[in-house]
């Protein structure tokens, strides 16, 4: 037995990013496309801290805190209520993050509770069935 090697093996690299908003009522006169960009921008700098942060473990080697030679894993966690949640999921798929929902009900019961219009219905399903992209979906 080689008591030189630790036996710690470093977990990947995790960023998880939680999102929870306004209703659409509530944006109202909300320049969307500026919305967008502060919200992507906001994504991207912290993917890049992020990666910082791996690359500085890479450098590390067996020293690091978390494995090296390994890609971050950036997810974005909301409950795809209609409005700002929908919304900054659709930004965060495109940045790069895999979406992680977790809704406080079973799916259908939810969707119900939600009262959404036909177009968040859409959107809700369009989020939610993605075959890509999604890294986890959760019904309490």
């Amino acid at each position: 037995m080689d008591f030189g090697v630790s036996p710690f093996l470093p977990p990947k690299l995790t960023l998880r990013v939680g999102e929870t908003g306004h209703r659409p009522n509530r944006l109202t006169g909300v320049n969307t496309e500026g919305l967008e960009r502060s919200i992507n921008l906001d994504l991207i700098c912290l993917k890049e801290e992020t990666q910082s942060v791996q690359s500085e473990a890479d450098e590390s080697g067996s020293e690091a805190y978390y494995a090296p030679g390994v890609e971050p894993d950036l997810r974005f966690l909301t409950a795809l209520a209609a409005g700002s949640d929908t919304f900054s999921a659709s930004v965060a798929s495109k940045a790069g993050y895999k979406l992680n929902y977790v809704l406080p009900a079973p799916r259908t019961q939810y969707v119900e509770w939600q009262g959404f219009s036909p177009e968040e219905k859409a959107d809700f399903d369009r989020l939610w069935n993605a075959k890509n992209g999604v890294g986890a979906r959760m019904e309490l």
